[in-house]
């Protein structure tokens, strides 16, 4: 069996150099270098033609070489294992997460920009995010945590994923805290410390929503705001010179710009046109006590 692929090889080759050989003496011929007689000459580029017409027929026997039987079973194969991989698979751990409620809970109202985005991340991993509760500072854990019942083995790598998630929005202090409670049933509960605040990465562009000399009815316009579920989205409360913003954050011109009509049919004082993040408060400084942006 090994001699036939020997033979194969030494016949390739000696074609090639008869094909080589050819091509060169009619290179030399055309050229006069070498001129040939002219039966020699009739009769060797009747060759060459005779050649290249059999590598053109055996290159295109080979591309157009086919056995139904074996293309069958290779694209049967094929579509069962992407079957397998794009529906079975994800579906199944899509189902399960789906099946487990997530509640989110918040120490303030400032941190509600943060929860949106977290759920909107588990939303997209397959978690069925029920809602956000503000709990209030005094319950709030001092590092955010995850919690559930210990009893349940599929909800380890579910913590993994949602703190993977927490990660994602800048929550880096969270903790997976399995519970002997079986109060926790099937669900889980993500935990915010009052330590977690906005991140402004990703953000360039920034529309001010209201404007108050006084910290306190800020908070209020910024709760409105947060509450008002036509007016969802990313804000936060800023600290400009002698006065509180209650401002929009987005992450391209667009969106803000879709965002300014939409916050005068609400009865708002806005901005008539967007601004950029960085000059509109260069270097912001976060303020963990007042829970604010202060704009140097």
């Amino acid at each position: 069996m090994e001699a036939y692929p020997l033979m194969g090889l030494i016949i390739g080759y000696t074609c090639v150099g008869v094909f080589v050989a050819t091509a060169f003496a009619v290179v030399l011929d055309m050229f006069s270098l070498w001129p040939l007689p002219a039966d020699v000459r009739t009769k060797l580029y009747a060759a060459l033609v005779f050649e290249v017409v059999v590598i053109c027929v055996g290159w295109f026997a080979s591309v157009v070489k086919f056995n139904p039987q074996t293309a069958k079973a290779q694209i049967a194969t094929e579509a069962k294992q992407q079957v397998v991989e794009t529906e079975v698979i994800p579906l199944t751990q899509k189902v399960n997460r789906l099946e487990t409620p997530v509640y989110i809970q918040i120490a303030e109202e400032s941190q509600r920009p943060v929860a949106n985005l977290l759920t909107d991340k588990l939303k997209n991993l397959g978690f069925n995010v029920q809602g956000t509760e503000n709990v209030g500072t005094k319950n709030s854990p001092s590092i955010s945590q995850i919690r559930f019942f210990s009893g349940n083995e599929q909800f380890n790598s579910y913590g993994q994923s949602i703190l993977n998630a927490m990660k994602a929005v800048g929550i880096d202090d969270a903790q997976s805290r399995p519970s002997a409670d079986k109060s926790f049933g099937g669900n889980i509960e993500v935990w915010l410390s009052p330590s977690v605040w906005p991140k402004l990465d990703g953000f360039t562009y920034v529309v001010a929503v209201n404007q108050d000399d006084a910290l306190a009815p800020a908070r209020i316009h910024l709760q409105e705001m947060l509450l008002d579920k036509k007016m969802s989205g990313s804000f936060i409360l800023y600290r400009k010179e002698d006065s509180y913003r209650t401002v929009r954050l987005f992450e391209n011109l667009d969106a803000a710009m879709q965002f300014i009509p939409m916050a005068k049919e609400m009865n708002n004082t806005v901005d008539e046109k967007p601004e950029q993040l960085n000059s509109f408060c260069p270097k912001p400084q976060w303020n963990k006590e007042g829970r604010f942006f202060a704009c140097q």
